[in-house]
């Protein structure tokens, strides 16, 4: 398990939404499993990004494992 700078003690992070103190690597990887970013393209031009905005978890699950939410979000946009 990746170095934690908190703990995940009082984390939601099972699906009945019960603490996890110790979650599975694949269960970390759950929560992220949805994330999709597309971009729309015409002639090879991005003509839009559709960016993905983080839930309350995931947002929390980076920070307890000490990774900017900034990885998974444009440059320049608010950090939660």
């Amino acid at each position: 398990m990746l170095a934690c700078r908190a703990s995940f003690d009082d984390d939601p992070l099972y699906p009945e939404w019960r603490a996890c103190p110790a979650p599975s690597t694949e269960r970390v990887l759950e929560i992220f499993a949805e994330l999709t970013r597309h971009e729309l393209r015409d002639q090879n031009q991005i003509v839009q990004t559709f960016d993905i905005e983080l839930t309350d978890l995931q947002t929390q699950t980076l920070n307890l494992l000490a990774i900017p939410t900034t990885a998974y979000t444009p440059a320049g946009a608010p950090e939660k």
